[in-house]
């Protein structure tokens, strides 16, 4: 009996050390006391447990039944309802025909629950039943979903809601975001990579020529082709709708006048970010992904994908008052109506100008002369761990990071009022920063020691310096008096990483009004794009600079504020939270820098040029502190998610920046993020619009010195990142009065397979079979061998007769992309025979009308031939088709599209 009973307690105390996911002790702290206001040291002794039923079903949102999943029969999964303090314990049946697997986004729990297939959970066979038991830690709105190909797009997502201790506060409605497409994902992706304007066309998101020309756009439909980018946009998918809580509209009824209500928003799409407004008012923000924060009171705001916010609204009178979300290219919107009686619906968002967005791109990368969209530098800067206190400031990063991408840095700065005009000009390529021209390392400079010499600043010439310029507001800022300025004793070797301002630098008599001067001791690491720096501001008048939206840009965000001036519309840098969230000092600090790019024509999504099957893991340590700094050089936004950590975003709010799950690094942008590194094992790391992860956007964070680990080599980690591999098909066969031509290929990220052949009706044919490897990160360059055969009818001078007569060449090639979206080929055959071949097709006149032109020159025979073409797009796989063909004459007829 003595022995039963020493086993059983034994026993108890081995689960509640597994419950509670402890790690040895190490002395460093925990993730779970990292976070502010969450507990760990008192339960509620609850066990609650949750039983999940994955099958397959059909849905009807649209008119259409389509194909889908449900978790206990319902689109989305059931709430799971926890307090903080209580246990989770859920039970996960498949009865798909193949695995699935569930994902407790934002959740803090032990590594083998996170949720994650083949990386630190198992699979969930068919048939099988799954058991995730984790404690609660934590409160706060998160949610769950799959993380097993593209079972999230197909119905797999549901809301997680964690009271505190206290309980609500008031009354509460959960709102599950959602898109829905009446297509497979699979063909989705497969449509986006194949690159059709089909989704363009639907979402009226097609700049063409004609419709440049006659909004008085032309210019920028050309420096947008000159640059060889793919039109203006803002999401991939066109979704048949968009669903609040599995509806087209939701209702909540039981709110009067004057009745508050907290709404626990939930962005659980695949891919799309949503605009959120309220029609009886503005919406009070009190927390962002979990985390409570100051209260901020706004009109508009922009939830991410992956996101979640609570946002309080108040009813102001009888009737029902409607809570809308639109996607962000502004074609349809979901509903939530609060009350009941007459309706009141929220301002319909006028439509995207993309010509406007196409500006601003412009505008961005007029500052940024050396950047290459979609792609990172050849040098980028390798991961570095830095002594406690001496890593640079995310102010300093961030401005060389800026540097890195060939920021102007004529600010206009004018210290010709300063007394001391006799100084020699001001040598950068001896203090260190970095600068471009300098050929120096990009790397974090070690001229942030505290123990270093100081910086001898006497012999710097400011008279040629113009700050009468710089500013960050709208208001010039006050003449600058730099007669007490002495910079001959500047000491620049005390400077730091905190916020302290350096001690031996007086700066109380300066007024700079830019960021990294007055601005940089209340205020580090904000995020600063290029135009903010060199002192541009954009065409409605909004002034850029140290209050520059963080998270939004190239969203529409200046194209509604100027519509709506006196707005408040949400960006990062008005979160701030309730407490600090400084890490401690006294870590080492790694610096990782991640630059995300991709090709869009393409769909190949990277980080620092490579996607994830051909990456290696990010190695941290256990016990840093650790900041992942994102270089956006895509026009895309990329919310991107770090799995088992709460991460600060470094914004404009000092000790108190928020901490969150997930951040939208929005075009051009540069963001930090910093974590304490208090885990182990691996973590999966991604961008979190579905079709990007899919794509090649992800890493695996792994802890150096982990063990027991599901990806324990590499053909484990292939297995794992096989989805960036996969090869898709697309065809295209055109039937028309002059003959037949067929446009066959089968392509991965990198790899191409294809086939391509003409024939007339009286029996001349030409086909063209190539296997080809692009080279290059931005995939502009490629390489190719193949083989042709050109046959036909011939007329035989013994006989007088016609006879069939076939030729057949092997070739190689490259090929290269010139600007205006012209692919160039160059190729020579086995008989020495050299050609050379200009094409571009789907030229957008209109939104479906196309143009299509090709010249190739045979120089051994001296020969020109060429193609021209035009075609009408009716259906996503239909429509009609004229050209001119040397070889064949005129034209038309039927072209089917796959």
């Amino acid at each position: 009996m003595k022995w039963t009973r020493a086993y059983f307690l034994l026993l108890c105390v081995s689960l509640t050390l597994s419950l509670f996911g402890q790690q040895p002790n190490d002395g460093k702290e925990s993730t779970y006391e990292m976070i502010p206001g969450q507990s760990l040291k008192t339960r509620t002794g609850r066990v609650v447990t949750y039983h999940l039923t994955v099958a397959d079903t059909t849905v009807n949102f649209t008119g259409n039944p389509t194909p889908a999943l449900a978790t206990n029969g319902s689109i989305p999964a059931p709430t799971l309802a926890f307090t903080e303090g209580d246990s989770a314990r859920i039970y996960v049946t498949n009865l798909t025909g193949g695995t699935v697997s569930f994902h407790w986004h934002g959740l803090l729990l032990p590594n083998e629950f996170d949720g994650v297939p083949l990386l630190n959970t198992e699979l969930i066979q068919p048939g099988a039943t799954y058991v995730a038991a984790f404690p609660i830690i934590q409160h706060g709105t998160y949610w769950y979903h799959s993380h097993t190909e593209f079972q999230e797009q197909k119905g797999m997502y549901g809301p997680i809601v964690i009271q505190p201790k206290a309980g609500p506060s008031t009354k509460e409605k959960v709102v599950v975001l959602s898109d829905f497409t009446e297509q497979r994902p699979h063909e989705v992706l497969r449509q986006i990579k194949r690159h059709t304007d089909w989704y363009a066309i639907k979402r009226n998101a097609v700049q063409s020529y004609g419709g440049a020309l006659a909004s008085g756009n032309l210019g920028k439909q050309l420096w947008l082709e000159w640059t060889r980018m793919p039109s203006m946009d803002l999401a991939d998918v066109y979704y048949h709708a968009f669903l609040a809580n599995g509806k087209v509209a939701d209702r909540m009824p039981n709110l009067g006048p004057g009745e508050k209500v907290r709404l626990r928003i939930i962005n659980g799409s695949a891919s799309s970010h949503f605009w959120l407004q309220f029609a009886g008012g503005k919406m009070t923000v009190v927390s962002a992904d979990g985390q409570e924060v100051v209260p901020v009171a706004v009109d508009k705001l922009l939830i991410a994908t992956a996101e979640t916010y609570d946002i309080e609204v108040t009813l102001p009178a009888d009737g029902s008052y409607e809570f809308r979300a639109t996607s962000w290219d502004r074609y349809k919107h979901t509903s939530l109506w609060l009350g009941q009686g007459t309706e009141h619906p929220a301002p319909t968002l006028p439509p995207v100008d993309y010509y406007a967005l196409t500006k601003e791109m412009k505008d961005m990368m007029a500052a940024m002369p050396d950047m290459q969209m979609g792609k990172a530098p050849a040098d980028i800067p390798e991961p570095k761990v830095y002594p406690a206190g001496q890593a640079p400031s995310n102010e300093d990063i961030q401005m060389e990071s800026m540097m890195q991408m060939g920021m102007k840095m004529d600010m206009g700065m004018d210290h010709s009022s300063m007394q001391d005009n006799n100084m020699p000009p001001m040598d950068h390529g001896k203090t260190g920063h970095g600068m471009p021209g300098t050929k120096q390392d990009t790397m974090p400079r070690e001229k942030m020691n505290p123990d270093m010499p100081s910086m001898d600043h006497s012999k710097m010439d400011h008279s040629k310096m113009d700050h009468g310029n710089m500013r960050h507001d709208t208001t010039p800022p006050p003449p600058m008096d730099h007669s007490k300025m002495d910079h001959s004793k500047m000491d620049h070797g005390n400077m730091r990483r905190d916020t302290t301002p350096p001690p031996a630098m007086d700066h109380s008599k300066m007024d700079h009004g830019t960021p990294g001067t007055q601005e940089r001791s209340e205020s580090p690491g904000k995020t600063i794009a290029a135009r903010d720096v060199d002192g541009k501001t954009m065409d409605m008048g909004m002034q850029m600079g140290a209050d520059a939206p963080m998270g939004v840009m190239m969203t529409g965000y200046y194209e509604l504020k100027e519509a709506n001036p006196e707005e408040t519309i949400f960006d990062y840098n008005m979160l701030r939270s309730e407490r600090p969230t400084e890490l401690h000092d006294d870590r080492p600090v790694r610096v990782v820098h991640l630059y995300l790019g991709g090709n869009m024509l393409r769909y190949v999504w990277m980080i620092n040029n490579q996607p994830l099957s051909r990456a290696d893991k990010i190695m941290i340590e256990r016990g840093e502190n650790v900041r992942f700094v994102f270089h956006n050089t895509t026009m895309m936004s990329h919310p991107m998610h770090l799995h088992g950590h709460f991460f600060r975003v470094v914004n404009n709010q000092g000790a108190h920046a928020p901490l969150k799950h997930t951040v939208n690094v929005a075009p051009m942008e540069t963001t930090i993020i910093e974590f304490a590194a208090t885990e182990d094992k691996d973590w999966f790391f991604h961008c979190h619009l579905l079709y990007h992860m899919m794509s090649g956007m992800a890493r695996i964070i792994g802890y150096e010195g982990s063990s027991d680990l599901l990806i324990a080599d590499r053909v484990d980690y292939d297995n794992f990142a096989m989805d960036d591999r996969q090869y898709f098909g697309m065809a295209s066969v055109s039937a028309l009065s002059n003959g037949v031509w067929a446009d066959l290929a089968y392509f991965n990220l990198d790899k191409e397979f294809s086939l391509e052949g003409e024939t007339d009706y009286n029996g001349n044919f030409e086909v063209e079979g190539k296997a080809m490897r692009y080279l290059d990160p931005r995939q502009f360059f490629s390489a190719y061998v193949g083989a042709e055969i050109d046959g036909g009818k011939e007329l035989d001078p013994e006989t007088n007769q016609l006879r069939n007569k076939t030729e057949g060449f092997a070739l190689a090639g490259i090929r290269y992309f010139l600007p205006m979206m012209i692919w160039s080929d160059l190729r020579v055959d086995h008989t020495g025979g050299i050609e050379f071949q200009l094409e571009r097709e789907d030229i957008p006149l209109t939104t479906r009308w196309r143009a299509s032109a090709m010249g190739r020159y045979k120089f051994m025979d001296e020969e020109l031939e060429y193609t021209f073409g035009t075609s009408y797009q009716i259906g996503q796989y239909w429509g009609i088709m004229a050209n001119y063909d040397s070889d064949y004459g005129p034209g038309a007829g039927i072209k089917l599209i796959w």
